[in-house]
């Protein structure tokens, strides 16, 4: 039989058994040669009925038995039978209420089922008895972390995980989201480069996580007016997913904001065809439009994203500003004096808007009736 081997690296899992068992733990003298196969971990059949042996066994000590539930416990973990192994699990507390390696599993195999209160509880035990054991525990505490928002916490729990086993790829992937949620993309897209470089596979898994931190860092350079950068991280997040419209939308506003009006365009028509009823992106193509003088297609897009968004001023805005180039006054009038209604008078837009309509009004009224 294959030895098995948990993804979360869970103690006795992949020869990890003297991780879990601390000279401490483990009985003083084997009673009998059962106990001393047991304790290998379970990687093997001979070693799983070496453990129902001790259970069986009437003169096994308690914490000899305790252990042997536990071995049991992290075989069913790292078969995906997570039941058993809350059962197996139980049994050792029930045996041992300090069996701290007991608790840790049993977190684990809750936290696979979605059990989350309890997950953390057995967390918490696991690390109050032995806190410098169990990296896995730290790993659920972490993720579950994030349930309240506290990312400071998710990357605290996940460095701990980290520190006590540095190889630990999914402690690094855990932290690099409790980075990202922070906005510290730099640190994010370390931590991330160190999952996938210690396990390969996570690649695919972290794929996602990549795609929204170069989307996010990307928001952070167009903020600062740093637009080929923005376009560089929007540019990263489609070589991993060439349909992501978020990222289309973003390099294509940041395109319209380099007035490259024909990148933009290609971009946003991408953008709109992944997400038709995105106000924002209809209404940025529309900007794109009017950059190429399409003043037609600028209107079409605007009035679209006004009719899935009625309260969209900066759409009417836009739109006003595509009826003026016509030029169709009468329509742009109007437009320009709803958008000004829509906007607070302390918005930084609020005087430009104003000037704008005011002006038109008052060149609308000089125009022959």
């Amino acid at each position: 039989m294959p030895k098995r081997c948990l993804m979360l690296a869970i103690p006795f899992a992949c020869g990890l058994a003297s991780v879990a068992l601390a000279d401490d733990l483990k009985p003083p003298a084997p009673a009998n040669a059962d106990v001393t196969i047991c304790l290998n971990g379970g990687e093997t059949d001979a070693e799983i009925a070496a453990c129902r042996r001790v259970i069986q066994d009437g003169k096994a000590s308690d914490g000899d038995r305790s252990l042997a539930h536990g071995v049991l416990g992290y075989a069913d973990v790292s078969a995906g039978a997570f039941d058993p192994a809350i059962d197996e699990f139980g049994k050792a507390i029930a045996l041992d209420p300090n069996a701290a390696f007991a608790y840790n599993g049993r977190a684990t195999a809750l936290f696979s089922k979605g059990d989350y209160d309890r997950a953390v509880a057995d967390a918490d035990k696991a690390v109050g008895l032995r806190p410098n054991d169990f990296p896995d525990a730290y790993v659920v505490l972490g993720t579950l972390a994030d349930r309240n928002g506290d990312h400071n916490a998710r990357i605290a729990y996940m460095s701990k995980a980290i520190a006590l086993k540095p190889d630990y790829a999914e402690a690094y992937a855990g932290r690099g989201n409790g980075y990202l949620r922070n906005n510290n993309y730099d640190m994010a897209l370390a931590d991330f480069d160190k999952a996938v470089a210690l396990k390969p596979g996570l690649a695919g898994q972290l794929s996602q996580a990549y795609q929204n931190l170069y989307i996010e860092r990307g928001g952070l350079f167009e903020k600062k007016r740093d637009l080929a950068a923005a376009i560089g991280d929007y540019t990263k997040a489609l070589a991993l997913n060439p349909s992501n419209a978020r990222a289309l939308n973003d390099r294509g506003d940041a395109y319209n904001a380099l007035e490259d009006f024909p990148k933009a365009l290609a971009d946003l028509t991408q953008a709109v065809a992944a997400n038709p009823n995105n106000a924002v992106t209809l209404s940025n193509r529309g900007v794109a439009y009017y950059g190429l003088h399409d003043f037609d297609h600028a209107i079409a897009d605007q009035t679209t994203a006004i009719s899935l968004r009625p309260d969209f001023a900066n759409a009417y805005f836009l739109r006003g500003m595509a009826y003026n180039d016509k030029p169709d006054l009468a329509h742009a009038v109007p437009d320009f004096e709803k958008a000004l209604s829509m906007t607070p008078p302390s918005a930084p837009a609020y005087k430009g808007m104003q000037a704008v309509a005011v002006a038109k009004r008052a060149l609308l009224n000089s125009q022959p009736k």
